[in-house]
């Protein structure tokens, strides 16, 4: 296909979006419903070995937010995510997905709330607000499948007194928003990040966070991550480890990662993003680990619209089969 062709096509989802949002303001001007869109395109450049010069456009997600409290004590949220179908049989095909959809049952005199329903467990979307480029890259433990960004179920979440900190907890399906529940099986999450000084160094934040999903009798996946971020006006500095394993019957399959990432504001347009990756899927296996790095700049061409030209590659160990991956990207995402 054609440059000239991906350009009508990118320019006819533009259109389309831009449409799309005008009649989302007028809805939401009539009922006082809250409703917002995150989008992410992308244009792909690959130079991997045997790519054969691969290229693209591309749009990756279309979020749509729509939110709206009943009371004091009462919210509901539904969000959709657009992406494309991975199976054999419609791949390449867009497809709506829920996201997220629950109810908010709230106390702020207590500072807590409980949400029901389908919604975002206590790390990944945690961890991405803070990295804050969703746009170019999930976090580790996504990236490698070792947990879900959102599930079916329950969530506590509250804060400390003081602003010394927040705890979250979710007791879910264990199958991940895009499964049914497979069995009697479920799964648990638990963070508690903590601010050590909230007045002296403010940005400072310290996490731990467990997870435990039971698939079925005999399979389960077990998580623990130390998450340690820095953030300021100008610069966010985070660095995560995390440890689990994989059991299927009497087999523990051991994995470990590591990650590192930095974001410096050099003006109000302009940021440097830097992350690295580590990660060994089976630590009785020797050589089998890979590294990812990521190394970008972004530009703001307005409050809700930045721009990121990006490197991402990956370097796989000789003992795996996998080709090593170098790709240059520009990233394009979007509120509305």
């Amino acid at each position: 296909m054609s440059i000239r062709v991906h350009v009508k096509i990118m320019v006819s989802i533009f259109v389309s979006v831009l449409l799309l949002a005008r009649g989302i303001l007028h809805a939401q001007q009539s009922s006082g419903m809250k409703i917002s869109g995150l989008a992410y395109n992308a244009y792909y450049y690959d130079f991997s070995k045997g790519s054969q010069d691969k290229n693209g456009f591309d749009l990756t997600r279309l979020y749509l937010t729509f939110k709206k409290g009943l009371s004091e004590n009462i919210g509901i949220r539904v969000t959709t995510d657009i992406g494309r179908v991975s199976n054999d049989q419609e791949k390449g095909y867009y497809r709506l997905y829920l996201k997220y959809g629950y109810v908010e049952l709230k106390k702020p005199s207590w500072k807590v709330k409980l949400l029901v329903g389908l919604h975002y467990v206590p790390l990944l979307a945690f961890q991405e607000n803070i990295w804050g480029y969703r746009s170019i890259s999930k976090m580790l433990t996504d990236l490698e499948h070792k947990q879900t960004s959102s599930d079916l179920g329950l969530k506590l979440h509250g804060q400390f007194h003081k602003e010394y900190g927040e705890y979250a907890f979710s007791f879910v399906n264990g199958e991940g928003y895009n499964q049914p529940e497979m069995g009697k099986h479920k799964g648990f999450y638990g963070r508690i990040s903590l601010r050590p000084f909230p007045i002296s160094i403010h940005g400072l934040r310290l996490t731990g966070f467990a997870s435990h999903i039971q698939h079925d009798q005999d399979s389960s996946t077990t998580l623990t991550t130390g998450f340690a971020t820095l953030e300021s006006n100008r610069l966010t500095l985070g660095a995560e480890f995390s440890a689990g394993n994989d059991k299927i019957g009497s087999q523990k399959t051991k994995f470990l990662g590591y990650s590192f990432f930095s974001v410096f504001k050099l003006t109000s347009k302009w940021t440097i993003i830097g992350r690295m990756d580590w990660f060994d899927p089976d630590t009785r296996t020797k050589k089998n680990s890979h590294l990812r790095k990521i190394i970008g700049i972004g530009y703001w061409i307005s409050k809700d619209v930045e721009l990121v030209f990006d490197y991402q590659g990956v370097q796989y160990d000789e003992g795996i089969s996998y080709i090593n991956s170098d790709i240059l990207y520009t990233h394009l995402h979007f509120n509305f």
